[in-house]
């Protein structure tokens, strides 16, 4: 789970009540693109280091709401997180806060498993092919 924290979206909002909306709109981009940058260098940091250490890697990453995974799924994802040092909280309409948090998954390979986890794309095995999301041809 990461989050920009309450200033993001607060900076987004005051950009908007100003009028400024296409300010607000670019900002909103902007602090999207930055969240996932973060998340793809923790998950980037944490592959390379299980792989130096112990001959493993990370699994692809994704988060409730892609791949047909439910976005309700986020109350399973909460109650497993039992620590939130970073005090994100999830509404009843499954909208974390503060506004730009995400939450997601992957896993990390044991040694022997093979290379069948280090490629796998959930959008193998799901049917949607008009998903923006979409990152492979689907196996189906």
């Amino acid at each position: 789970m990461g989050t920009l924290g309450e200033n993001a979206g607060q900076a987004i909002d005051l950009t908007m009540k100003k009028g400024r909306v296409s300010d607000a709109f670019i900002m909103d981009a902007v602090a999207s693109s930055v969240m996932e940058h973060i998340i793809e260098m923790f998950w980037q940091e944490k592959g390379t280091a299980f792989q130096k250490k112990e001959n493993r890697y990370a699994t692809v990453r994704f988060s409730p709401g892609y791949c047909d995974w439910p976005v309700t799924a986020q109350k399973e994802l909460f109650k497993v997180l039992t620590e939130n040092p970073i005090k994100v909280v999830l509404s009843e309409s499954m909208l974390m806060s503060p506004r730009k948090s995400v939450s997601g998954v992957f896993g990390i390979s044991r040694p022997g498993c093979g290379n069948e986890l280090k490629n796998y794309l959930p959008c193998w095995n799901c049917a949607r092919t008009d998903c923006a999301e979409r990152r492979a041809e689907s196996r189906i």
